[in-house]
């Protein structure tokens, strides 16, 4: 997960603003004492994947899905230039239960507590055929059916694939970050880089798929 790792770095950067040491979110939608295992993929430290073949899976999966959608710019409105890169969270042995749905509940127990409190997790279904996701990447485009396809085909190939049970393009974060009374200690100003994930739910409960981010200034 070389490509994530610096998108990861990026997420956690507080880009100076910090005026408390302590403070984890000064700037940032990921904790800065978030710790994220990047050869097996899941967060926190010395937790056992529920197996070899499940991580096999999700870095297959993953990497199809980087093949499908290519080298192109997230786009979204971001400001940034930043990619889709592949992405997992594997199931491990200490997870309650296996979930059947992606839900913010979910993308919040599997970053471990790391998400920015206030950030808005917004969860679009890839099977609905209208939403928020689908008419940002209609404007970005402004209806160009070839520049379109990469998303056409990389949704549909989510849709198509029988290794997953659930499938959603995830939101973590807006251009705003709600009431300044209500965030952490420490914390700065909103923050910039939002993370925008599209992920299939395996059998087993993993999360894998692409990962990238917008930037909002």
């Amino acid at each position: 997960m070389d490509k994530f790792k610096q998108l990861f770095g990026d997420c956690q950067n507080d880009y100076s603003v910090a005026e408390e040491p302590s403070a984890e979110w000064p700037n940032n939608s990921i904790s800065k004492k978030a710790i994220f295992n990047f050869n097996d993929g899941y967060f926190g430290e010395n937790k056992s994947p529920i197996s070899k073949e499940e991580i096999e899976l999700c870095k297959k999966l993953s990497q199809k899905a980087s093949e499908i959608f290519g080298d192109g710019e997230l786009g979204l409105g971001s400001e940034g230039g930043e990619p889709l890169v592949p992405f997992w969270i594997v199931a491990v042995k200490e997870d309650k239960e296996i979930p059947k749905k992606i839900t913010e509940e979910l993308i919040r127990d599997r970053f471990e507590g790391s998400i920015f409190p206030p950030s808005i997790i917004t969860i679009f279904p890839l099977n609905e055929k209208t939403n928020k996701f689908r008419n940002q990447i209609e404007i970005d485009y402004e209806g160009s059916r070839e520049e379109l396809n990469p998303w056409e085909k990389t949704i549909q190939w989510f849709q198509d694939q029988q290794d997953f049970i659930d499938t959603a393009m995830v939101y973590i974060g807006e251009d705003s970050a709600g009431d300044e009374k209500d965030w952490p200690k420490g914390t700065q100003m909103s923050p910039t880089c939002l993370p925008r994930i599209m992920l299939g739910l395996t059998k087993n409960g993993s999360l894998t798929g692409l990962f990238s981010y917008v930037v909002y200034t």
